[in-house]
């Protein structure tokens, strides 16, 4: 089999690992501050976002 030294591979311009943010749902381009946990990926402003919603601030109510 012969090849020709003109030729490139056309994968190396092709990214095959698809990734969608857990909380957007929107494709990712992983890169530095791109946060994993488990086995979902977040972007980092939607990683952040999470959790504020999961640990949200507590204020007492009520008399002290």
């Amino acid at each position: 089999m012969m090849y020709c030294a003109k030729l490139k591979p056309a994968t190396a311009e092709k990214n095959f690992l698809l990734v969608k943010c857990a909380l957007c749902a929107k494709d990712m381009m992983l890169s530095e501050g791109s946060v994993i946990l488990g086995s979902k990926w977040y972007h980092e402003n939607c990683f952040e976002s999470k959790q504020t919603i999961a640990n949200p601030k507590r204020h007492k109510i009520g008399a002290d």
